[in-house]
């Protein structure tokens, strides 16, 4: 039910983003009354229903959240506030999957990204995926302004996270982050207290190769805004 209760709550998030772009703000509040009247009717009757263990999750492929002190943390307008302190990316999956993310101070892959902009049309898509440690055992955030980062899942023994939970029909992968590497700085490495930007763009896409692996077909999008405030 807790997870239940996440989906919903980025859900109601990410569309009030969404309509925030197009509609007025008396708009937008009648469809968040009506989003969580929907949500309400949805939870209620998962309460008081026999849990349906063929029920899909309610995203295709994955879902991102952002955690700092325990705290599932909110996402306005695509942006996320966060103190210079570690913190972790939650990452849903419905099955063993994987997904490109782009991190830089810089925002044109992420304005690009946001304006609908293809893959092949993104600077930070442009060079070869920096390679990841098993298990997230360095904890880094890597910032490139022409490569991303490549996290997957692939079992238990094989995968970029800090934290696998297998839930029903969702595997919940938790990826704590306490420093960035700057690869356009020589590799340097800065714990999230020192860093001296207050903002990193990300751009995270899903991808899959065609049948002759030719050519990556995107899936799926999402980006975000982290502000790091004191």
């Amino acid at each position: 039910m807790q997870l239940l209760l996440l989906f919903y709550f980025l859900l109601l998030h990410s569309i009030k983003d969404h309509i925030s772009i197009i509609s007025g703000q008396e708009e937008i509040k009648n469809m968040r009354h009506l989003i969580i009247s929907v949500i309400l009717f949805i939870l209620f009757t998962g309460c008081t229903s026999t849990q349906d263990k063929s029920l899909k999750a309610p995203f295709e492929h994955f879902l991102i959240a952002f955690e700092q002190d325990g705290t599932i943390l909110p996402i306005e307008n695509h942006q996320v506030n966060l103190r210079k302190a570690p913190f972790a990316v939650l990452v849903y999956f419905t099955a063993p999957d994987s997904l490109y993310i782009h991190a830089s101070t810089e925002r044109k892959t992420f304005d690009l990204a946001a304006g609908g902009s293809t893959v092949s049309e993104l600077p930070g898509f442009e060079a070869g995926e920096i390679q990841e440690n098993l298990f997230n055992s360095e904890k880094t955030l890597h910032l490139s302004e022409t490569a991303p980062s490549f996290w997957k899942y692939t079992s238990k023994t094989e995968h970029n996270f800090s934290e696998i939970k297998n839930e029903t029909n969702v595997i919940v992968c938790r990826r704590t982050i306490d420093t960035v590497t700057d690869h356009g700085r020589g590799d340097m490495v800065t714990p999230l207290e020192k860093i001296s930007s207050g903002t990193v763009f990300l751009s995270m896409i899903k991808m899959e190769w065609n049948e002759d692996y030719s050519k990556r077909i995107e899936k799926k999008r999402q980006y975000f805004i982290l502000s790091f405030n004191q």
